[in-house]
């Protein structure tokens, strides 16, 4: 009787191990890309504020102090 269900578990364990890898990569990838996408935005921002600035153009404190970084404060 168990020498039918080895194979099954062995199959099911590895594929286990294959999906948990696979989504550890794909996290990781998601992080990179949201990493950079923030600071590309910083990057625009700063680009934007330094136009402004040579000329003499005002921002409001929102646009340029604002974050697309998501914040975890609990609201």
């Amino acid at each position: 009787m168990y020498r039918n269900v080895r194979m099954p578990v062995r199959v099911l364990y590895q594929s286990s191990c294959i999906c948990i890898g696979l989504f550890y990569e794909a996290e990781r990838q998601v992080y990179k890309f949201r990493d950079r996408m923030f600071r590309l935005e910083i990057s625009r921002r700063e680009r934007i504020l330094d136009e402004a600035a040579e000329r003499g153009i005002f921002l409001e404190e929102s646009i340029s102090s604002g974050s697309s970084a998501p914040s975890d404060t609990g609201k």
